[in-house]
């Protein structure tokens, strides 16, 4: 009676599994993750075995596989889950009889999405049964502890996350996508700077999206291994609750499972806060290498702006500049979110680039406006004083007048010019002064940046 009552519940066990809410697919993409975190073959063979698959096999994806280091026995046993995943429930082998309370076999035909595949999937050393992580046939060895793991996490892995932090949202509220400008004169090498705080986004951008990429990756790993561990845990309570017997084998090799899991996802956990102490240090020297060379940009500027001929009889030289809405990704993983702070900055800089532009030109422009009038109330009177002087006799008194005329003409002309050096070096002088300032807001940004990623790791990893 009491092993019909054993096959019953153990029956029933495996029906609210296989109707349970399906986990995403494996992938050959998410076998690479689990093989990059160093996932022992025993837990990526066992995931496999627990979870409906959409592998490609073809010779090429192989050899990516390959070169991945995913392990010969792991592409066999993806080889085979492919397979058997796509025939008919006719086709499938019988599973290989147990010792202790079986586990029937479904003959139904599986749903449009299926959580788990009742199929059997056979490697050299174990037949495994869908929805059974720990079969009654696993041998010992195949429950060896997880494999080489690393105490500490080497500089090319990526770094394993527990589920992710809500991220935050910020955008660039400009309306137009680009605006352009001429710098007129002395304010044209503005340009450099513009270009530079344009560069220096997009540089962090790729930064913020490969430490993004590094974290999703593996958080899917990490995601699966509790999907497998929350799994091992129900079918363990469910044999021990089944009878007030000893332990069987079978309880003790999957106490021997879940042990090792937990272990696994333990140091998953470390290497998360390894992987935290990775991005912030690497964060402090960006910060130290920005502050610096921001400084040395504004200061080379301010230097070209002090170089810059600031004759208005020049004409007004302008350069078009053209600022561009650069977006922000409002979608990194909350572990980093806080860094998008840094893009927002440069964005607002842009902002302030577009001032300095526009204010210095208001001064430029009516002194050029000036220059020209002048220029052209002189033109006039030197072409005659070139007359008169032919017979500078005769017109004595009106050469005298319009050298007159020319020389007040000249001296206002000369103040326009005194004006417009005066703005170029008022123009270098409020730029040093603004590398100063800029130093110390992105001194002060950065910090804090890196505050809230240490705040944010620490919290979730409940330290």
């Amino acid at each position: 009676m009491k092993k019909v009552i054993c096959i019953l519940i153990t029956v029933l066990f495996a029906l609210s599994v296989t109707h349970a809410q399906a986990p995403e697919k494996l992938t050959n993409t998410s076998i690479i993750k689990m093989a990059k975190a160093n996932l022992s073959d025993d837990i990526i063979l066992d995931e496999i075995n627990a979870s409906a698959v959409n592998f490609n096999m073809c010779t090429d994806s192989v050899a990516v596989l390959t070169n991945a280091h995913v392990s010969p026995q792991v592409i066999q046993a993806m080889k085979l889950a492919s397979g058997s995943q796509s025939v008919t429930p006719e086709a499938v082998p019988a599973v290989v009889p147990t010792t202790s309370a079986p586990v029937e076999t479904s003959t139904q035909a599986p749903k449009a999405a299926p959580s788990k595949t009742d199929t059997t999937i056979v490697d050299s050393s174990r037949t495994i049964k869908k929805n059974t992580i720990l079969p009654d046939t696993l041998s010992k060895d195949s429950l060896q502890e997880v494999q080489n793991l690393p105490t500490v996490m080497k500089t090319d892995e990526v770094v394993p996350v527990i589920p992710s932090v809500t991220s935050i949202s910020m955008s660039n509220t400009t309306d137009k996508d680009s605006i352009q400008l001429n710098a007129l004169v002395y304010v044209a090498p503005v340009n450099e700077l513009v270009l530079f705080i344009k560069q220096e986004f997009e540089n962090f951008t790729g930064t913020l999206t490969g430490w993004d990429r590094q974290i999703r990756d593996s958080l899917e790993v990490v995601n699966r291994l509790n999907h497998m561990i929350g799994d091992v845990e129900k079918q363990l309570n469910t044999r021990k609750n089944a009878d007030s017997k000893a332990y069987t084998q079978d309880i003790i090799l999957m106490k021997k499972t879940l042990s090792d899991y937990r272990g696994k996802y333990k140091q998953l956990k470390t290497n998360l806060m390894l992987g935290g102490t990775k991005i912030t240090k690497e964060l402090k020297t960006i910060s130290s290498g920005k502050i610096h060379l921001t400084g040395n940009k504004i200061n080379d500027v301010a230097n070209l702006v002090s170089s810059t001929n600031s004759n208005p009889a020049n004409g007004e030289n302008a350069v078009p500049i053209t600022f561009i809405k650069q977006k922000i990704n409002d979608q990194y993983v909350g572990y980093i979110s806080a860094a998008i702070g840094l893009l927002v900055w440069y964005q607002n800089e842009n902002t302030v680039l577009q001032g300095i532009i526009v204010n210095w030109n208001n001064k430029i422009t009516p002194l050029l406006l000036k220059d020209t009038d002048l220029a052209n109330k002189l033109k006039p009177l030197k072409s005659k004083l070139e007359e008169y002087k032919q017979n500078s006799k005769t017109y004595k008194n009106e050469i005298s007048a319009l050298k007159k005329q020319i020389s007040s003409l000249e001296k206002e002309r000369k103040l326009v010019y005194n004006q417009m050096d005066s703005g170029k070096k008022q123009l270098a002088t409020y730029l040093k002064q603004h590398k100063v300032d800029v130093q110390n807001s992105l001194n002060e940004r950065l910090n804090d940046l890196i505050d809230n990623i240490i705040y944010t790791y620490q919290e979730k990893m409940n330290i």
